[in-house]
Order: structure tokens, then C-alpha cells, then sequence
């Protein structure tokens, strides 16, 4: 047994600042690894990027013919396009070149292949806002969110408007959707800055008007994000001051007032929480309507989300005694699973799918393609296969990997939004039959 030798408080000092100085180290490679990629996609003249420094996905004539015409050969699709007026097919010399961008991917889906018609959601049919919550760090929350997020915005038969809150001030989130936030848009408001209300109205301006305006665009039509700034940490301590000097301020309902400015701005938000149960995390699940708890298939995770799941019964007692309705429904999601699991986790996945299989989301397997994504600050869905599998110049190997690696990833994650939608749609039949709403007045409104 090796002995373990005590250190002074001298030595315990420079201990401490070596690891620093090693995480410094990590720190400042992820952020070369960020410049390098964000500057290669910079270029005003592209008309490709996007207001978060972005560029925009791009589909061949093979991707398009997949994803909306079940790959059947339209051959007068090029034709049909400039009837309608929709770009993405080029001369360049005698040959013709298809690079049709997500935004006119979603005007061919409705202009022509008679799909993705936005949702047309009545005034009964609620803002559906998920909480996805586990105080387990590392447990895929992030990942989960941004990535369900860009399925749900891109790749299900209707167009939902979606919106993600960053409530976690780290802002992995923030970092992998608007990368310039931080350093090029310091007058731009976080969350934080929302639920403390500590900034001035220009003249014309409004709360709501400021809510609004802080949603910010990203290279995703139809996806919207609320960033978070390291600072947003104040809101925890600033709101229990608040709450000593003022018996009615209730910090659980902060983020009321922000949802009820974007409320018809949107028809689907994703709220991803720090992992600790403080002022905002509390505010996430108050305004929630239904929660989602991603766990690993690990022993750790597992015990960690044991307690978790242990406190939630009286932390709900506390919102119920404040005025919450109830959830839609509570859902849990296996994350990263992989198909070389260990025997105790392939067992703890048979146990969850066992007791919770009606609670259950399909398992958001482990991926290759996610990791390099992450990596490079892109969602699954900012690339086509194409893009993903493109050549390096002068090297026979690919940008990130071959077609089918991202191809697999995200029919992984479509099949949980498609889930995660059907929950939707029920959560909404059952708002229009409680309203009374009739088939045919809901046909009449369409």
C-alpha cells in the first residue's frame, strides 16, 4: 500500500496552482480550437451565415430527394423550385450545382413537397416548456437540449418555433449556439439580466419589448436562443436579498414575466438548468410544463439521480403550495448510452426500461459524430452528411467522419423528438378538449 505523504500548506498552495495552471492549459486549447473554427466560418459576404457568426446547413440534390421526397427522383424539382422562386440550384459552366440552404430546404418542404407547415397553435394549446433537469454534472443535459432543439426546429413533418433558455451561467450552451456572444455582444442581455430587471428602458421601449429582442437569432431558421453570461450567478444571492427585504417578492416567479412576453413568439421551449437546485433552477421548474431528466447509464449517475429523484416529491409540494398547476408529463432519457456498455450498466438499462418504460424516451445513444459536433461548436444538424464527410484538401481524410456516422446521429435524436412532439400534441388534444374546442372549429381555424 503506498503511503500518502501530507503536504504543508506551502506545498498544498503550489499544488493547487499547478492544477490551475494545467486547467488554464485545457482552457486555452478549447478556445484555439473556437477561434480557429469561428473565424473559418466568418465571412460578411457569405450568404450562408447567420447573425450567431454561423453558416447556415447546406443540402446536395441526394439530400434534398431523401429527406422530403423519400428519395424518390423529382427531375423537374430544379424547375418547380424557380416557379416558386427558391434558390439553391446554381450554373457553373455546363454543370449544375445544388447547394440549397435550410432555409429554402424549408420552402421547397412546404412550397412543393406539401410539408412542414408551421403549427397553427390555438389560443387554448398552451407554450409547451421543458425543464431538463439533473443535478448530476455531465449527465448530457446540454448536449440533449441543444441538439433535440435543432431536431425540433429542423426535421419533424410541422414547424414549430423553439426556443432554448441557457439557465446554466457556465453557457456551454450559449457557447455552442451564439460562439461570439461573449466576447462581440456585450450590450446584448442574458437570462440573468432578465430575471434580475437590472437595465434601463430606451425611450419606445418596453419589458416585454426587451424580452422579445433578447431571443436571439441563430443559424437555425426557426431556432431562437436567451444566453447566459458567467455574471448570471448574482440572480441567486441578489433574489434571496431581495426576498429578506421584500416578504412579497418570489423568486420562483421570475421567469413568469419573461415567458409571458415571448409567449406567442413561440410553441416550444427548452430550459437547460445548472446542475444545483438554486433560485433559478427552482424558477425553470415553476414555469415548466413538463420535465425531462437525462441520466447516464452509470453506477454514479444512477446513485446521483437516486437523490435527486429523493427530493423532488417535496420540492414539488413546495411549488404546488405556490400555485403550480402540474406537469403534462415527467420523462427520463438514457444518455450516451453506448453499444459496448459494461454488464452493470446493461443492466441498469434493463432495470430503467423495466420500471419506467412508460416514462421513457428512447436512448440517446452514444455518438462519435455528437462528440466531434460539440467539438467544432456545431449542433448535428448544422451539417448535411456531405458536409460532415467532406474532403480535407490534400488529405484522404474526411472534415469529421463518414456520412453515415452523422446520418445515424441524428435519426437517433429525431426519434426522440418525434417522441418528445407526440407529448406535445397530447398535452394539446387534451387543452382543446378541456376548452371544448370541436374538430371542426380547430379545422376552421386552420
Amino acid at each position: 500500500m503506498t503511503s500518502v505523504k501530507m503536504m504543508s500548506p506551502n506545498d498544498t498552495y503550489k499544488k493547487l496552482q499547478s492544477v490551475n495552471l494545467a486547467f488554464q492549459k485545457i482552457i486555452f486549447e478549447k478556445k484555439r480550437i473556437e477561434q480557429i473554427v469561428t473565424s473559418s466560418e466568418v465571412d460578411a459576404l457569405d450568404p450562408l451565415m447567420c447573425p450567431n457568426g454561423k453558416r447556415m446547413r447546406v443540402f446536395s440534390k441526394s439530400e434534398i430527394l431523401d429527406d422530403l421526397f423519400n428519395g424518390r427522383d423529382i427531375r423537374d424539382l430544379a424547375e418547380q423550385m424557380a416557379q416558386h422562386e427558391i434558390g439553391g440550384v446554381y450554373k457553373d459552366g455546363n454543370r449544375t450545382v445544388w447547394r440549397v440552404s435550410q432555409l429554402e430546404r424549408n420552402q421547397i418542404a412546404q412550397a412543393i413537397a406539401n410539408t412542414f407547415h408551421p403549427k397553427v397553435r390555438l389560443e387554448c394549446e398552451k407554450l409547451q416548456i421543458f425543464v431538463i433537469n439533473n443535478l448530476k454534472g455531465g449527465a448530457g443535459k446540454t448536449t440533449f437540449v441543444v441538439n433535440i432543439a435543432a431536431a425540433l426546429a429542423t426535421s419533424l413533418r410541422t414547424s414549430y418555433r423553439i426556443a432554448v433558455i441557457d439557465l446554466d451561467p457556465q453557457g456551454s450552451l450559449t457557447d455552442l449556439l451564439l460562439p461570439y456572444f461573449k466576447s462581440q455582444n456585450e450590450e446584448a442581455l442574458s437570462i440573468g439580466d432578465l430575471l434580475e430587471n437590472d437595465f434601463e428602458l430606451d425611450e419606445g421601449e418596453t419589458f416585454d419589448s426587451v424580452c422579445r429582442d433578447s431571443f436571439l437569432e441563430t443559424n437555425i431558421p426557426n431556432l431562437w436562443m436567451c444566453p447566459a453570461r458567467e455574471t448570471d450567478t448574482k440572480f441567486d444571492y441578489l433574489s434571496k436579498s431581495r426576498s429578506m427585504q421584500d416578504s412579497g417578492y418570489k423568486s420562483h416567479e421570475a421567469l413568469l414575466p419573461i415567458i409571458n412576453a415571448i409567449q406567442d413568439d413561440f410553441d416550444v421551449i427548452l430550459i437547460d438548468t445548472p446542475p444545483q437546485l438554486n433560485e433559478a433552477a427552482f424558477a425553470a421548474q415553476y414555469v415548466a410544463t413538463s420535465s425531462i431528466i437525462p441520466l447516464m447509464a452509470s453506477q454514479n449517475d444512477r446513485d446521483s439521480t437516486f437523490k435527486y429523484t429523493k427530493q423532488l416529491p417535496s420540492y414539488y409540494r413546495t411549488m404546488f403550495n405556490n400555485g403550480h398547476h402540474g406537469y403534462d408529463f415527467v420523462r427520463l432519457v438514457l444518455s450516451n448510452t453506448k453499444e459496448s456498455s459494461s454488464k452493470a450498466e446493461k443492466q441498469f438499462i434493463d432495470e430503467i426500461k423495466f420500471f419506467l418504460s412508460d416514462d421513457l424516451y428512447p436512448q440517446f445513444k452514444h455518438s462519435e459524430a455528437v462528440k466531434r459536433c460539440s467539438d467544432h461548436f456545431k449542433t448535428l444538424f448544422d451539417l448535411s452528411p456531405s458536409e460532415y464527410s467532406k474532403q480535407i484538401k490534400d488529405s484522404n481524410r474526411s472534415q469529421f467522419g463518414s456520412k453515415s456516422a452523422l446520418s445515424n446521429a441524428q435519426s437517433n435524436v429525431i426519434e426522440i423528438a418525434a417522441s418528445i412532439e407526440r407529448d406535445m400534441k397530447a398535452a394539446w388534444r387534451n387543452q382543446r378538449n378541456e376548452a371544448g374546442v370541436e374538430t371542426q372549429e380547430i379545422l376552421d381555424e386552420l
